[in-house]
Order: structure tokens, then C-alpha cells, then sequence
């Protein structure tokens, strides 16, 4: 039987968890500990989902990544996209993300939210999100 009390603690307080949010092919797997990767589309993620039917608990994960993922929809989409993310993090924890700058076509019909130092200023101040960095590159 396992004592879920003693579960509950260790998975919160030891173990240390990581996300890969669109993981894609995932091929961050085993260069990462502990990393979990979801994506809706491709069959190499640990999990086949999307941001809202992922099925991580509040407060679960110490580091999340999102490097590419959070980057469709309009303004509130993406605030949504970030709420949920967020509410995986324990206190403390870190999101890395990466935007498109200047969104790109795609054969999906998904609309490219176009990510400047604005935008990102915006959400961390709307969601108490700590920058520490912004890198801008063009390569499209």
C-alpha cells in the first residue's frame, strides 16, 4: 500500500521535475533529468496532449519549458497558455520559454502571436513573472 501522505512529499519537497511543454520529438529526453515532455502532435512525447489536458497537478514541476509552444492564438490565448503553465510551477520554480518575434507561416491554420519585448514585459508584469533575460533573434 502506498502511504500517499509520504508520496505527496516527496514528489513536492525531493523530487526535482521538469516539463517540456510541446516537447515536439522530444530530444531533450535523457539529457535532462527528470524531464517529462507532452506535445498534441508527435508520437516521441512521453504524453500526447495539449496545455489544457495536460495532466500535471498545481505546483508540480521546478522547471518548466516552453520553447515554442506558447506562441498561437491571440493576447488572451496566450495569457491562458501562461496561467497554465504557471500553475504548474512550486514556488520558486523557473518557465524558459522562447517566442517567435515575428510569427511564421504554418499548415495548420493556427494564428502566430507575434512575441517583442513589449508582449513579454506585458505577461511578466500581468502574471509576476522575474525576466531575466531577453535574447531577440531573426531567422526566419
Amino acid at each position: 500500500m502506498i502511504d500517499q501522505e509520504a508520496q505527496d512529499y516527496f514528489y513536492k519537497h525531493v523530487w526535482q521535475s521538469n516539463i517540456d511543454a510541446g516537447c515536439g520529438i522530444n530530444f531533450l529526453k535523457g539529457k535532462i533529468k527528470n524531464l517529462i515532455g507532452y506535445d498534441p502532435v508527435f508520437a516521441e512525447a512521453d504524453i500526447i496532449c495539449g496545455h489544457w489536458d495536460a495532466p500535471f497537478k498545481p505546483e508540480c514541476a521546478d522547471v518548466i519549458l516552453a520553447l515554442g509552444s506558447v506562441n498561437w492564438g491571440n493576447h488572451d490565448d496566450i495569457a491562458h497558455m501562461l496561467i497554465k503553465l504557471k500553475s504548474w510551477l512550486k514556488p520558486g520554480g523557473r518557465l524558459y520559454m522562447r517566442g517567435a518575434p515575428g510569427g511564421y507561416k504554418n499548415d495548420q491554420g493556427l494564428k502566430w502571436f507575434q512575441w517583442g519585448t513589449k508582449e513579454i514585459d506585458y505577461y511578466a508584469r500581468l502574471l509576476d513573472f522575474e525576466v531575466e533575460r531577453i535574447e531577440l533573434e531573426y531567422n526566419t
